[in-house]
């Protein structure tokens, strides 16, 4: 039988029908898949050429299908005779027409226990086949799987011992095998019924029936592309190597790749690249660039022609093993990668698996393809839910392992924080491999998670312990590298581990430390930096500024060398070294972020050098210094040697002429003596030499633009070069300089009309960004410390007059892209900001502190409610607003009211601050008393003590002096008051009477252009109440104008009509439409009788304001509907469903116009919980019954 088979393969396809066996051998499953499909009626014969090419890409397939297709050969069974035994509806239509787990649930529950019954076997084995290929399916449940598998496998079991052929008990278990069902001991009857099919097969000589089998194939003229691309993936696993077939196969699955599935062209690519790997097969070159337009032009088909995510990530594989083999290939194979790499991110990476985005991550960055735009968009979708579930170790050792070749470090911390969470699983199966290069990963990007570095130390360790030959020496010395650059903290956490490897390695330090400083002293691959500053240095030896240079000096012991030794003339020796961008991570969220090598490097050059003994050079702050004296000054500031001459001028010498001048300008005295000197002549000088001057310190920077904001010096080409200069060396720079420097900046931008430039804005934010999230380049002065509690708010302060300057400046600081950014939009320094005073709970700052940092994010509309949150409650601590001054006070309401955000311990606040009233009633200005008046009645709090102290004063400075009053003061004050409500208004009638009567003076002075189009309107809405409540005198104050052309109150009539008219013609809210529209449906339902009209937007004019919607009822009633959204609430719980201030004022207003009861307002958390009975809501509250 053996003989027979051979011999007919060897016939090279020529046969007949007629010479083939007596006996018509049909394979089955064989020739159709795996998925146990019928067969046609009419026997298939082994000799039919059509079939011949399946079948033996069928038999050469190392999937567990060759033990089959052996059996059924020698074994000559029959497909009809195995399935006489059906004598049912054909179940297998049924069973491959289940789209989901969920449908074949069904299908196996109703109808499994039925074929036990009936001995029906194979329905059986087609359904655990397709429970297989369901499971493995994106987004399928494991769990779900397996529960189907479980009762196919009871109803099978029962059955297994009476199947004719244990060949066929391969399929059933290659499911099994695939959904990783090995419970129920279904698999492991199978295997015992299925191995008398591999016993049978140990009797063929396997590599002679492979070779008659490549010496057939080449004469077949029609083989399909299936057939190619199955014999190919094959002989790739078997590592069978057979150029002229590789050749034969791929040519002709070129001719017919119009035929070939998305599939089959991948697995055909991968194929060719493992077999250029492992058997140095070289395909053709011209045939290969055909199979990749091939695949080219088949990237972006829809449906069925669409490549699956595992074929973009396996083609993806092949580009790199045949790129990095085959020379001549490799730009081909670029260029394909590169369009599978647009393409996977095209589809957002939709139906990745954890293995694809392992896979095709590692390929692209074996192949050097760097684009950072990918791995981060790679990046995010692997960090969703979900994405990596089930990830083996390679998955993630590839993963991270492909982000460090590239140095692209993460945006955001989910990887990370995914990966953390898969450390069990890491523990228990990670291979050596997987560890070390996880662990080489996290290194070189600078980044640590404690429970991730314990899981791949401890499995190290357990496997040293367990066979020390088990784990290379490569991975030893990348494991202990990696755990060397996250620090000796933990370096030592891990002692355990270090010991373990240094025993395995055998003593070898000395060895190492050897061949390290040989390494060391045979480098010569020399950097342009470090040629320039190497040159430059030379000068200053040349000048007298240091004593000697030295290149490349090889520090004994250390296994390292410094690139330039500096010897000064006091003694001290000075190494320094140049930043290139290859020390630095390529992309992530903190830019200019040195890699792991380079941070561990330089770590232990100062180590061995001393603190403080080690300067850096980084590219881009030589490459912004243009000349040669400009870059001898730089590293005279850097090697700390002063000027070149006595005619020069130090920094500090500038710093200190600025400093004392703008300290003088603080008092009378100081302020007399630069009157009698011409001191903006010598400021003027000393800007032109800074200006002279390329590269300047940090410190200088800070100080010189902190007085320019004092002396309010608006020399915009100063300021531009003096930001520059800070930009540029922003990690020397200390936290005070940089918050002294964005707060100056800000102070100049409101003061002088400062514009700075937006990247150097951008500079600093992500400097402040990078400081706050506690990633040290290793850049910056030595003993740094964290900001200070007052350098927060300055630089909260500093950001707030910008963004209130010019709205755009916000992008630079928050870092968007966007056309309307916000603080939030990407987070950037305002939002890194934030979050550290509320991670501190504002412990440490002053009340004036405090308040001033409440405003200023307020003002910039951050609408975190936590924030405001911590921010009250930190004021309400016992002393913590001890000493506020009248402002500090102002400002923290302000912010409050701003927000919507009401206390939730209102009342200790506002005793607090009603506590001060005597401290506000002597000296709060204006500004201050009209902002917290006008905040305490935004968030609808009263307290009498303390309006009476803020009224008092604001009279006070109104007799004082009526012009220390601005209209929009007087406007929110009498605003404050009415919202107060009647009994407020007339309990101040005296400060009522003042006010109005001064913007009546004003008025009638001429002085109209005080008066802007938001304060005439309230000035009206204040006549109103008064009228309401019986103001009498003073009502007339205004109204005795009443008739008068030109007059105050018509102004007032008029602005408010058209401000009523103007808001009318916005486009109304989601939830006003929603509700009007659903009026409009109750009116058409109840019919005549009922509603007569419905309304949208009415303007009334009596009092300047329009109502939202105006249902006129039968019998004349009008009722105006009022919807209260989001934004007419507080913001924050309990108080998230109470009306703001002015809502009550509003609806006060309009009962007045309409009657008492006759406003009905829609909350929005009602209408949501009405939602299905709307109709009957709306009815109900109009007093209708229900619809």
């Amino acid at each position: 039988m053996r003989a027979l088979l051979v011999g007919w393969l060897a016939r090279q396809g020529r046969g007949s029908a007629a010479a083939a066996p007596a006996t018509n051998i049909c394979l089955g499953p064989l020739l159709y898949g795996s998925n146990g499909l019928s067969a046609p009626a009419a026997a298939v014969p082994w000799a039919a050429a059509e079939t011949q090419p399946t079948v033996l890409s069928l038999l050469l397939s190392a999937e567990g299908l060759l033990p089959t297709a052996g059996a059924a050969a020698i074994r000559g069974l029959t497909w009809n005779s195995v399935w006489e035994q059906d004598r049912v509806v054909d179940p297998y239509a049924a069973i491959v027409a289940c789209r989901d787990l969920r449908e074949l649930r069904a299908l196996v529950d109703r109808e499994a226990a039925g074929w036990s019954r009936m001995g029906l076997y194979k329905p059986l084995c087609t359904a655990i086949n397709r429970a297989s290929k369901l499971g493995a399916m994106h987004g399928a449940d494991t769990a779900s799987c397996h529960s189907i598998l479980r009762t196919l496998a009871a109803a099978y079991l029962p059955l297994v011992a009476g199947v004719p052929d244990g060949a066929k008990c391969t399929i059933p278990l290659h499911a099994c095998a695939k959904a990783g069902y090995w419970s129920g001991g279904l698999a492991a009857a199978l295997a015992d019924k299925s191995s008398e099919g591999r016993q049978l097969l140990l009797g063929i000589d396997l590599p002679q029936l492979l070779e008659a089998s490549a010496e057939s194939l080449p004469h077949m003229t029609d083989t399909a592309a299936q057939a190619c691309s199955n014999i190919l993936l094959a002989y790739a696993r078997l590592k069978q190597n057979n150029n002229a077939l590789a050749d034969h196969l791929t040519a002709r699955l070129v001719e017919v790749r119009g035929e070939a599935s998305p599939q089959e062209l991948a697995n055909a690519l991968y194929a060719l690249g493992e077999l250029a790997v492992n058997v140095k097969h070289k395909p053709r070159p011209a045939t290969l660039r055909r199979l990749f337009e091939a695949v080219t032009s088949r990237l972006s088909a829809p449906g069925k022609d669409r490549f699956t995510a595992q074929a973009l990530s396996n083609r993806l594989l092949g580009c790199f093993n045949l790129g990095s083999v085959v020379s001549s290939l490799r730009q081909y194979a670029l260029q394909l990668a590169e369009q599978l790499a647009q393409e996977c991110q095209r589809r957002s990476f939709a139906g990745f698996n954890a293995q694809d985005f392992g896979n095709t991550a590692w390929a692209l960055a074996k192949m050097g393809i760097p684009e950072s735009g990918w791995y981060a968009a790679a990046m995010e979708a692997a960090a969703r839910p979900g994405a990596m579930h089930g990830a083996v170790p390679q998955a993630w050792s590839n993963l991270w392992y492909a982000l460090a070749l590239v140095r692209h470090q993460p945006a955001s911390g989910r990887l990370l924080k995914r990966t953390a969470e898969a450390a069990g699983e890491l523990r228990q199966g990670a291979d050596s491999q997987a560890c070390a290069n996880l662990l080489w990963a996290l290194a070189n990007l600078q980044l640590y998670d404690k429970r991730l570095v314990d899981a791949l130390a401890g499995r190290l360790g357990e496997l040293l312990g367990q066979d020390p030959k088990a784990v290379k020496g490569q991975e030893l010395c990348n494991s202990l590298w990696a755990l060397a650059v996250m620090g000796p903290d933990v370096l030592s956490r891990h002692s355990g581990l270090v010991g373990r490897a240094a025993a395995a390695r055998g003593g070898a330090t000395t060895a190492a430390v050897a061949r390290a400083t040989k390494l060391a002293e045979d480098t010569t691959d020399g950097k342009s930096l470090e040629d320039e500053v190497a040159a430059t240095l030379q000068q200053l030896k040349a000048e007298g500024a240091i004593v000697s240079v030295q290149r490349r000096v090889v520090l004994e012991g250390l296994g390292r060398y410094a690139e330039a030794l500096v010897e000064r003339a006091d003694g001290r020796r000075v190494a320094v070294e140049t930043v290139i961008p290859a020390d630095l991570l390529a992309s992530g969220p903190h830019p200019r972020q040195l890699a792991g090598s380079t941070e561990l490097r330089l770590r232990q050059l100062e180590r061995e050098e001393g603190a403080g003994e080690v300067v850096r050079v980084p590219y881009w702050e030589w490459k912004a210094v243009k000349d040669e004296a400009g870059r001898r000054a730089y590293l005279r500031q850097l090697l700390g040697v002063g000027p070149a001459n006595k005619d020069e001028v130090s920094d500090q010498a500038h710093a200190n002429l600025w400093w004392s001048l703008s300290e003088a300008a603080k008092g009378a005295e100081g302020r007399q003596v630069l009157s009698s000197c011409d001191y903006t002549c010598v400021l003027g000088a000393s800007a032109e030499g800074l200006l002279a001057t390329r590269s300047l310190l940090p410190q200088t920077c800070s100080n010189i633009l902190l007085a320019c904001a004092r002396l309010k010096w608006g020399n915009n080409a100063l300021l531009t070069h003096l930001t520059a200069c800070l930009a540029e060396a922003r990690p020397r720079a200390e936290c005070q300089a940089l918050a002294n420097s964005l707060y100056a900046i800000g102070e100049l931008a409101e003061d002088v009309g400062h514009k700075p430039r937006a990247e150097d804005l951008r500079d600093l934010a992500e400097e402040v960004v990078q400081r706050l999230s506690g990633d040290d380049q290793g850049g910056r002065a030595a003993g740094q410390k964290e900001f200070k509690p007052q350098e927060l708010t300055n630089m909260l302060l500093g950001c707030a007059k910008l963004v209130c300057t010019d709205p755009r400046f916000l992008r630079a600081l928050v870092g968007a892209d966007s056309l309307q950014p916000t603080v939030r939009t990407r987070g950037g320094a305002v939002e890194a900001l934030a979050e550290e005073c509320k991670r501190r709970r504002f412990s440490g700052f002053t009340a004036q502190g405090l308040a001033n940092a409440a405003w200023a994010l307020a003002k910039m509309g951050y609408d975190e409610q936590g924030l405001y949150a911590a921010a009250a409650e930190a004021a309400e601590r016992p002393r913590a607003m001890q000493g506020a001054v009248p402002q500090a006070w102002s400002n923290l309401w302000y912010a409050l009211a701003l927000l919507r955000h009401r206390p939730a311990s209102e009342s200790r606040l506002l005793e607090q601050t009603a506590e001060a009233a005597g401290g506000l009633r002597q000296g709060a200005k204006a500004q201050h008393c009209a902002n917290l008046l006008w905040a305490l009645a935004i968030l609808r709090l009263y307290d009498e003590r303390l309006v009476d102290a803020l009224a008092g004063r604001l009279g006070e400075l109104l007799g004082q002096g009526p012009a220390q009053l601005k209209p929009q003061e007087i406007s929110n004050s009498l605003s404050a008051l009415r919202i107060a409500g009647p009994d407020v208004l007339s309990r101040h009638s005296g400060l009522v009477e003042g006010l109005l009567r001064e913007m009546e003076r004003r008025w009638v002075a001429g002085d109209d252009d005080a008066f802007s189009k938001a304060e005439l309107p309230q000035l009206w809405y204040t006549q109103l109440e008064l009228a309401h409540v019986g103001g009498g005198e003073l009502q007339h104050i205004l109204g005795a104008g009443e008739d008068q052309e030109g007059s105050l109150l018509r102004a007032a009539k008029a602005a408010a009509e058209t401000h009523a008219v103007n808001r009318a013609a916005e486009q109304p809210s989601d939830l006003e439409r929603q509700v009007a529209s659903t009026l409009e449906q109750l009116q058409q339902q109840m019919g005549p009788g009922a509603i007569d009209s419905v309304q949208r937007r009415y303007v009334v004019e009596e009092v300047g304001r329009f109502v939202e919607i105006l249902v006129e009822l039968s019998g004349g009633r009008r009722v105006p509907v009022e919807t209260v959204g989001r934004s007419d609430v507080y913001a924050n719980a309990p108080h998230n469903c109470t009306p703001i201030g002015p809502l009550v004022l509003h609806s006060r207003l309009l009962e007045w116009q309409f009657g008492q009861g006759n406003v009905v307002q829609v909350p929005y958390w009602e209408w949501e919980a009405a939602k299905g009975g709307q109709l009957g809501y709306l009815s109900r509250r109009l007093g209708l019954g229900e619809a």
